[in-house]
């Protein structure tokens, strides 16, 4: 099963990386910028990036209340991402939020892969693969 999984992951990842080449420096049509929502998820997941170099995360929106929010920076040649926490109201110790590689499928969808938003709520999963769309 564990070979499956690293197969599949494996040629995945070799698909993003076309996309990556094909779509993650055209900010034109498929902008990092912006709220994501995760795709085909039970939970709403909210990750909103904004151009000022702010970001905040939340599981459950609710009117203006936020799980945690800070700072990142893009190292838009290699596609990597690294998010750093400032605040918040439910800021998990798990997270992992450094050298987070992202790229966009062919849909405009941001996939980040080396990613872990953290154990903001019951529902929360570790996985290889984070999937947003545009709010």
């Amino acid at each position: 099963m564990r070979y499956i999984k690293s197969a599949f992951l494996f040629l995945f990842l070799t698909g993003c990386s076309t996309n990556i080449q094909q779509y993650a420096n055209n900010y034109k049509n498929n902008s990092i910028y912006g709220t994501w929502e995760e795709f085909d998820s039970k939970d709403v997941n909210e990750l909103i990036i904004k151009k000022d170099g702010n970001f905040t995360f939340t599981a459950m929106p609710f009117e203006i209340y936020k799980d945690y929010w800070g700072r990142y920076n893009i190292d838009k040649e290699k596609h990597i991402i690294n998010f750093t926490i400032e605040g918040g109201n439910n800021i998990p110790k798990d997270a992992k939020l450094k050298n987070v590689k992202y790229a966009f499928d062919k849909n405009g969808r941001l996939v980040l892969t080396n990613f872990y938003y953290g154990s903001v709520s019951k529902n929360s999963k570790k996985r290889d693969i984070y999937i947003f769309k545009h709010f």
